[in-house]
């Protein structure tokens, strides 16, 4: 999986933006990947992993900012005719 993601076209905007986000947390790049050297291959305890981030996603995605409820409340655009 790795090689795949080396030969990908947006593997800079990838890094960086993986980069900010751990810098956010202050988790090293280093530290990620010695994580998932050690449990990765614990398909139940990364599976546990999973389904809490999922919870917190879910739970993130009903707070939306203002500006996206506000976009949303713009009429559609009518459907183009054939």
């Amino acid at each position: 999986m790795v090689a795949r993601i080396e030969t990908l076209p947006d593997t800079a905007a990838y890094r960086s933006r993986r980069n900010a986000i751990l810098a956010r947390y202050e988790v090293a790049p280093d530290d990620l990947e010695r994580f998932v050297a050690i449990h990765g291959s614990d398909t139940d305890f990364m599976a546990g992993l999973y389904r809490q981030v999922k919870v917190r996603v879910d739970s993130l995605s009903a707070i939306r900012p203002d500006s996206l409820r506000r976009a949303s409340q713009f009429p559609r655009p009518p459907e183009s005719e054939p």
